[in-house]
This record gives C-alpha cells, structure tokens and sequence, in this order.
C-alpha cells in the first residue's frame, strides 16, 4: 500500500530526515519562484548559487519537469529551481545556508559586485536628492528675485505717482499766483484809470507802488516783474493788503 511504502522511505531516511522532509513538506506546497525569494527573506535564509550547477542553484537538480534536491542524498522535489534552493537552505539552516554561500568560488567576485551595485544605487540616490535640493533653492530664489523686482516696480510707480502729483500741485500753485498777479493789476490799472479824472497829484502819488512797474505794459511784464522781486507783491502794486 501507499502508507507501507511510506514507512520503508521513512525507515530509509531515519527519523530526523523524515521528520524534517515532512515539515519541508508542510511548509511548502510548490510556490512560486518570487514567493521561494520572498520566503528565504522571511525566514532569513540564503538561496545558495552555483555557477557549477545548471539550475544556477547548489543541490537543485533538473529531473524532467520537476526539479530534484539533494544534499548528500534526496532531500525533497520542487517545480522550480528557486523553490529548490530554498528547500536547501530549509535543510542547511539560516546560518549555514550563509556560510555555505559565502564559501562558493565566486562568492568574492559577487559580493564585491553585489557591493559596488548598491554603491552605486546609493551614489544615484543622493545624487538625485543633491539634484531636487538644487532645484527647489533655485526655484524660491528664482521667487524672491520675482517678487522683489516685483516690490522695486511698486516702488518705482509709487514715487513717480508722487513726483507727477507734486509736478501739477506746483503747477496749480504757479497758475494760482499768476492768475492772483493778474487781477492785482487789473484792479490797480482800473483804479488808476477812476484816479486819474477827479484825484489831485498828491493823492494819486501817495498810491504809486514803491517799485516802478510797467502797468501799462502788458500784464505777463508785470507778473514777471513782480515775480522777480524780493518784496510784497501787494506793495510793489501799490495796493493795501486789506483792497484785496
């Protein structure tokens, strides 16, 4: 029957192989090769490769359309060679598996390329956050540039808003005096005109303005003439400051 047949290879195999081909047994039920990997990493096991072997893996064999592992003697089947390798490392044991491992010819060469690849992964790593950092800086650099041309325009605008308002108030003032000239003199030349019918001459000098003026030129000589003076525009004209 099938249970004596399973009894003579337990009795072939002894009781600690038995014991632990069937917990082999148990654990695995033919996974994948990325779950054989991931299983190893779990269990902190160490796949052993072997270039000598033709499934790339120490103690896994090819046996038609399954894979044979032996270590010594058959130790268990798989459906692939990843899966073979981690019943290996299953029957060597986490540290062993190891040690096996690093012992293999070419385990050096792999290590040290193993080494320079996650040197170099490391290396683009950093450079890639070297590289992010780079440009965040530059793009707040490239905001604050912005944003204080930004403040030196507002400036600008704000000081030429008031140059042009202090430009117009100074022309309103000019315009201002000048108008107030101009009628000072129309009504010193109306006054005059009214005088000069029915006043004496000393009535008529005791009004004359203390600076000469060409009040019968026209009124812009005037203005000018009084704008030039150092003295009361009022007084120059001749006029009482309570007239006006």
């Amino acid at each position: 029957s099938a249970e004596e047949g399973a009894l003579i290879y337990a009795r072939h195999l002894g009781p600690e192989a038995s014991a632990e081909e069937a917990v082999a047994a148990t654990r695995l039920k033919h996974v994948t090769a990325a779950e054989a990997l991931q299983l190893a990493e779990e269990e902190g096991l160490t796949l052993v490769r072997s270039s000598a072997s033709q499934t790339g893996f120490k103690g896994v064999k090819k046996n038609q359309s399954v894979f044979a592992v032996y270590n010594t003697r058959y130790i268990g089947s798989a459906a692939s060679a990843e899966e073979g390798a981690l019943i290996y490392a299953r029957h060597l044991g986490p540290e062993a598996s190891a040690e096996e491992a690093a012992n293999l010819p070419g385990s050096e060469e792999r290590k040290r390329k193993r080494e320079e690849e996650k040197l170099a992964a490391s290396i683009a790593k950093e450079a890639s956050r070297a590289l992010a950092k780079q440009q965040k800086q530059a793009t707040e650099k490239a905001q604050r540039d912005l944003t204080m041309r930004e403040r030196e325009a507002s400036r600008r605008e704000a000081e030429e808003r008031r140059r042009q308002a202090a430009a117009k108030q100074h022309q309103l003032l000019k315009e201002s005096q000048q108008r107030l000239f101009r009628e000072t003199v129309e009504r010193q030349r109306a006054r005059e005109a009214a005088e000069s019918d029915g006043r004496t001459a000393q009535g008529t000098a005791s009004r004359t303005p203390n600076v000469p003026l060409p009040t019968d030129g026209p009124i812009d000589d005037v203005i000018t003439a009084v704008l030039a003076g150092q003295h009361c525009p009022y007084t120059c004209l001749g006029v009482p400051v309570h007239a006006t």
